[in-house]
């Protein structure tokens, strides 16, 4: 019987080469991780249900097929469809002399909304049942005919409540007509209803448009008159100003005689005015000549007088006669003589000079005074006629203005008239002519020979858009109620867990096929599953100091998750990575390093936890250089308090003397006692989970029970992972072999 061992102290955080704390265990609440899909998500989800996708399609296909012939057979319904022009008010020609409204495009939506509202309204629906017979008598009508009181009696309103509800009055954009249609399963009555409604609202536009008409046609009768009462007035006052303007020599022309005796007077004024000036000028010119002496005019005068001449020529000859005698003496008698007579004549002269200066000077001084007088007064009287005439021909420019006022208002009412009266000749060719009405038939309603409802492509749409929305969402809701951790993004949302890596499944992967799986990185070493194996020991170096983290336990959350195929591989690996490793099969309910490595499965890691000693005997060498595997051996009867005891203390540092780690392979963390004693002393724990075969919540409880534990948790490895149902290695493993073989 073996005595039960003492338990042993957990073994302590591991120091790293810097003196801290390597990997510290992570406390308190896990992230709220993120649920949101992205778009790699959904097409994962689309190509996982492709299959169910398609075919839930090709069903709503032929549903919607035999749903349309079912529709034809018992729901068919045809729709009689008639066209109405629309004209705007400006387009009809006996209104643009009134408001000059053109057919603009918002003008012409105004008008198509207009009449597509009276259209519909009760009141026109109302006088079509009561008055159209042909409506009467269809079988849409008959069905609201009901027997009451012995007599056949029509429910009008539940008739016109079921017109309303199938008439459609439709305005056809960037154009002018109108869509009138019926819809009914009988062809023939949804287009009598359809043209029994057009033809009445016809028949009330054009009564209403007779009764503007005539309203129009008397105000513009109205109107012709005001204006030819306008037109005599003023044609009368026109020719009263023509008469005055005529007796006093104005033309209606233009044409002035006061205008040109004008022109004479001014004339004259210029001439008299020109002449007082030059008067003027010689008379003060002359005074100042004469205060000088030396006056033209004066000697002009004095040139003229003969008496003043014979007396010069005789001062002039004894004048000679005295120098003559000068000469012989002037003391003699007859040159005194002769000097007396030359005295007596300049004497005679002077005299006549002095005369006929005084009489000249006053001759001439009155005869320029005259002058300037005569210019002067003449020029008076000439301002004072042109100062008259202008004021009658001022007189008459205002009369003349008035002419041509009256003349213009004359010719503006006149206008009016002659437009007035053309307008009314317009009515008149409005009324006799339908082209001019507001709204008239475009196309008339034809009998419909192919139903409206149903249509194939409508029912199919319908269908195949309902099934494709069903199949989302049946997958959808398998995406969202499936559990199972199938990707790095399902491990995001357990979160605070490293993703050492994810390995293929081996059937996914031919090249491991034909040798071991559990060996696959030294069997197989050019598979993509040793590749991945290759990123795992990478990731795990950069994870965690393997300097410091020299024993680790490979474990899982269930049965069959290919703990013994990670724990190998890993082994394997770091062991061609030149570590010396012990692969140690802690599992003692489903050994299985012994089947793997085909080794003796005699003594093992049982028999050393209760015997020390046969340590040495118990490891098995392998082909794999530097990796040596110790077997479960025989199975303890308590292994769990073993594993909880100093012995396994003591154990992992026998075995760290020769090796640089040993690594476990353990039983499910959540199913056995043995995993859970072992995690917390060892230095790290690797979680394995199979992809698809794992659920979060089971993960989840794996990384709680590990923090509980105070355990370091080294990271997870995802097993297993499909190429199909929305896997990730498809295009991964297709590359890589082409790229392997370049």
């Amino acid at each position: 019987m073996t005595t039960l061992p003492q338990t042993s102290p957990m073994r302590a955080p591991r120091v790293g080469t810097n003196g801290h704390l390597a990997m510290p265990v992570m406390h308190g609440p896990a992230p709220v991780p993120s649920h949101s899909m992205t778009g790699a998500d959904v097409w994962r989800v689309i190509r996982a249900n492709i299959w169910l996708i398609l075919s839930t399609l090709v069903i709503a296909a032929i549903v919607g097929f035999l749903a349309n012939m079912w529709l034809l057979a018992r729901h068919s319904r045809y729709t009689s469809v008639g066209l109405l022009q629309v004209r705007t008010p400006g387009e009809i020609p006996h209104r643009l002399m009134q408001d000059g409204v053109g057919a603009d495009p918002a003008t012409l939506e105004i008008e198509s909304r207009t009449h597509a509202k009276r259209l519909t309204h009760e009141a026109l629906i109302s006088t079509v049942l009561e008055q159209s017979e042909p409506v009467r008598q269809t079988e849409w009508f008959n069905q609201f005919i009901t027997y009451k009181d012995g007599k056949h009696v029509p429910d009008v309103q539940a008739a016109k409540q079921d017109m309303m509800d199938h008439l459609d009055v439709i305005p056809q954009p960037q154009s002018r007509l109108l869509e009138v249609s019926m819809t009914y399963s009988v062809p023939k009555d949804a287009r009598i209803i359809v043209q029994a409604l057009c033809d009445e609202y016809l028949s009330q536009v054009k009564r209403q448009q007779n009764l503007d008409q005539d309203e129009r046609m008397k105000n513009l009768s109205d109107m012709v008159n005001s204006y030819e009462s306008e037109i005599s007035k003023w044609t009368r006052m026109r020719d009263e100003d023509a008469k005055e303007l005529g007796a006093n020599g104005v033309g209606i022309n233009g044409s002035n005689l006061k205008m040109w005796e004008l022109q004479y007077l001014q004339d004259q004024e210029k001439e008299y005015r020109g002449h007082f000036n030059e008067y003027d000028f010689k008379l003060k010119n002359f005074k100042i000549e004469l205060a000088n002496n030396s006056s033209y005019e004066m000697y002009k005068a004095l040139s003229g007088d003969s008496e003043l001449y014979n007396l010069k020529i005789l001062e002039r000859q004894y004048k000679v006669e005295a120098e003559a005698l000068a000469d012989r003496g002037r003391e003699s008698e007859v040159a005194k003589s002769a000097q007396a007579r030359l005295d007596r004549y300049k004497a005679e002269r002077q005299d006549l000079e002095a005369q006929l200066n005084a009489q000249n000077s006053a001759a001439i001084e009155n005869e320029y005074q005259a002058a300037v007088q005569g210019n002067k007064k003449s020029m008076e009287e000439v301002e004072k006629k042109i100062e008259g005439l202008e004021k009658v021909i001022s007189d008459l420019a205002t009369k003349q203005l008035q002419y041509m006022n009256h003349q213009k208002l004359l010719e503006y009412f006149t206008d009016k008239r002659d437009k007035v009266k053309d307008e009314m000749d317009q009515l008149g060719t409005v009324r006799s002519s339908s082209r001019f009405n507001p709204i008239e038939w475009a196309q008339q309603p034809n009998t419909p020979d192919h139903p409206s409802f149903p249509k194939l492509w409508l029912v199919l749409s319908a269908t195949m858009t309902l099934g494709l929305a069903l199949s989302l969402g049946i997958a959808f809701l398998r995406e969202m109620t499936d559990t199972t951790v199938r990707s790095p993004r399902d491990i995001a949302r357990v979160g605070q867990m490293t993703l050492l890596g994810m390995i293929p499944h081996e059937a996914n992967d031919p090249q491991v096929a034909a040798g071991r799986l559990a060996l696959a990185i030294f069997d197989s070493p050019h598979s993509i599953i040793a590749e991945q194996f290759r990123h795992v020991r990478t990731r795990l170096q950069h994870a965690a100091s393997l300097d410091t983290t020299r024993s680790i336990l490979v474990s899982g959350c269930s049965p069959e998750d290919g703990k013994t195929t990670v724990a190998c591989n890993i082994a394997a690996g770091l062991a061609l990575n030149g570590r010396r490793i012990l692969l140690v099969d802690a599992n003692f309910r489903r050994p299985q390093l012994h089947t793997v490595f085909a080794v003796s499965n005699e003594s093992g890691f049982g028999d050393v936890l209760n015997n020390a000693e046969v340590f040495a005997q118990s490891v098995r060498e392998t082909e794999v250089p530097n990796l040596s595997v110790m077997p479960s051996g025989n199975r303890p009867s308590n292994p769990t308090e073993l594993l909880e005891s100093q012995l396994l203390v003591d154990f992992i540092e026998r075995a760290l003397e020769e090796y640089d780690h040993v690594i476990f392979d353990s039983g499910p963390l959540l199913m056995v006692s043995d995993s859970i004693a072992l995690a917390p002393r060892v230095d790290g724990v690797i979680t394995v989970i199979r992809a698809r075969g794992n659920s979060r919540g089971l993960l989840q409880r794996v990384r709680d029970e590990l923090r509980r534990l105070k355990a370091e948790h080294l990271g997870v490895v995802l097993n297993a992972v499909r190429v199909q149902g929305g896997g990730y290695y498809g295009p991964m493993i297709k590359n890589y072999y082409a790229y392997q073989n370049r």
